[in-house]
C-alpha cells in the first residue's frame, strides 16, 4: 500500500494576468502479490486513485498569447492485473 501527495507552483500566464493557484494532488494505491508454492510464476493485482486540483491547461479562447486557464481538477481510478512466468536462464 502506498500514499503520496504532490505540489506544483502555478506556472503560466492567464489572459487577464491573474495569478495561478498551485496544483496539488494525492494518490493512493493498494495491491497484493501471489506466488503459488513451488511455481515459477506469480500474479499481482492493484487498485489506485489519483486526484489533482487547480490543473493548468491551454486557453483555447486566446491561443495567440500562449495563455493558460485553471480547471477544477482531474481524477483517475484504475485496476492493474499483471502475471508473469519466471524463466530459467541458460
Amino acid at each position: 500500500m502506498s500514499y503520496s501527495t504532490s505540489f506544483q507552483p502555478g506556472l503560466g500566464v492567464t489572459f487577464d494576468n491573474s495569478s495561478l493557484k498551485s496544483t496539488t494532488g494525492w494518490s493512493v494505491e493498494a495491491g497484493v502479490k501471489f506466488q503459488p508454492k513451488n511455481q515459477k510464476s506469480f500474479a499481482m493485482l492493484s487498485v489506485y486513485e489519483i486526484k489533482q486540483r487547480n490543473v493548468v491547461e491551454p486557453d483555447f479562447d486566446h491561443p495567440e498569447g500562449n495563455f493558460v486557464v485553471q480547471t477544477g481538477g482531474v481524477r483517475v481510478r484504475g485496476v492493474e492485473l499483471w502475471a508473469s512466468r519466471i524463466s530459467a536462464a541458460g
